[in-house]
This record gives structure tokens, sequence and C-alpha cells, in this order.
């Protein structure tokens, strides 16, 4: 004889499984379709962002010392009088040599905020590239702190991975970027790239004295995937890159020296 209760609750129980694995399915889908959108908004919104607010000019040569780069640069000319409209918390903008990072960069009084928001401030989990929110754009620092997200469809930070592979650097043009601010374009001239474990990761945006300046160049470099034999003294301004390896234990950090182009 069939027991009709037990046949009931086998069949309830066959209906709540499926529908809950549905609901599961749609929401994987739901999030993944975010996920992608978000990432395609950002992708769009810093090509237009380039296309309407940045020139560049042809390469122009600049004397340098102990490096063995060419001295051919170009040259980027930023309207941040017009992007300042866009987004008031404008700062800079940083352009990396053959890959897609060409972005403005963003500071507020947290380093949260951009974390999960755009250039439009508008939520997005890729986030936006910003400044570590102590640094100091109107004289810079020793150190000015840069941040991205690691993107697993390659927009933001994420072509900074190609920089872990030692053969990027056999074109000169990869072992420098450009960083711009409201008053002065800089070439940044890069002296070491390396993946740290994130609980090891320290960063300074300033120095007691000469000696912990020194001391904290000779860590960085040592550290360094590939040698640029490129010397960093007291009087230089470095600028850090710094995003995360798709995993969150390690970081992924890119040291370069500030030249000012003339």
């Amino acid at each position: 004889m069939i027991d009709l209760k037990k046949e009931k609750k086998f069949s309830l129980g066959i209906f709540l499984f499926r529908l809950i694995s549905l609901i599961i399915i749609l929401l994987c889908l739901f999030l993944l379709y975010r996920w992608n959108n978000e990432n395609n908004e950002n992708a769009k919104l810093a090509d237009n962002l380039a296309e309407e607010f940045v020139t560049e000019s042809e390469s122009h040569s600049q004397n340098n010392e102990n490096n063995n780069l060419d001295n051919s640069y170009e040259t980027l000319e930023i309207n941040f009088q017009e992007l300042l409209k866009q987004n008031e918390d404008t700062v800079g903008w940083i352009k990396v040599n053959n890959t897609n990072i060409n972005f403005p960069i963003v500071k507020t009084n947290n380093n949260s905020f951009y974390l999960k928001h755009n250039f439009k401030k508008q939520y997005n989990s890729a986030g936006w590239i910003f400044a570590d929110y102590t640094n100091n754009f109107e004289t810079l620092d020793k150190n000015t702190l840069i941040y991205g997200h690691n993107r697993r469809n390659n927009t933001m930070f994420s072509n900074l991975k190609s920089l872990l592979n030692p053969e990027w650097f056999n074109k000169d043009s990869n072992k420098y970027f450009y960083f711009c601010t409201k008053d002065s374009n800089y070439i940044a001239k890069i002296f070491s790239v390396y993946k740290i474990n994130q609980n090891k990761l320290v960063l300074y945006n300033s120095f007691e004295n000469e000696e912990t300046f020194n001391n904290f160049i000779t860590s960085i470099s040592q550290k360094s995937i590939y040698d640029f034999n490129l010397n960093v003294s007291y009087e230089d301004n470095i600028i850090t890159l710094c995003t995360c390896d798709n995993n969150n234990k390690f970081r992924i950090v890119i040291h370069a020296k500030l030249e000012k182009i003339n």
C-alpha cells in the first residue's frame, strides 16, 4: 500500500530542491550579468574620458642620467579644468604603455569609496583608479600611492600583471609610464616590480629622514623580479602602483622614479 503522506513529502522535497536550484542559477546569472555590465561600463567610460580630455603630442627628447632608455617621450595634455567639472575628486592621470591603463586618478577622504564606485561616483564593483587619501597632490609626497582593482576581464589595473613577466621589459617603452597632475607631467621610470603576500606589504608615502627612505628603496629594489639598473636617491620622488593578484592573498606592486618632463 502506498503511503500518500510520504509520497507528498517526497514530492514537496523535490519541488523545493528544484526551486532553490533554479533561484541559485538565476541569481548567479544575474550576478554574472551585472559583473560583466559593470566592467564594460567602466571600460567604455575610460575610453570616452581619454578621447574627450586627453591630447597626445608627438614624441620629444629629454636628457636622462644613468638610464638605458631612449630619451624620446610623448606629452599628454590633460584638460583638468573640464575633468574637474565631471568629478571634483580628480587629481591626476596615468597611462601605462602597451596596456589599456589610461585613466584619470581620483582621491577622496578615504580609501574605501572608489573601491566600489566609478569616476561618475556611481556604484560599480570594478571601482576606479584612485590615490591614497593621505597623499598630497599640490606638492607631491616622496611616494605617491595609486590603487586599482585587478579585474578578470583585463580592465582597470589588471594589465599590471603583464609586468610580472621579465620579458615584458625587453621593450624600452615598457620600462616607464606617464603620470600627470594638474601642475606637471612626469615620466615614471620603473625600478622595481614584484608580487608579495598582502600581509607582508608595507608602503609609506613619507619618510622621517634620508636613511629611512634609502632603506625603503633598498628593500623594494631587492624584491624586484627584474634588474632595472636605475639609481633612486633621496632627492627623487617615486610613485607606487598596487593591485591585487585575483585572489586577495597577494599584491602586484610597481615602483617608479618620477622625472618631470621639460
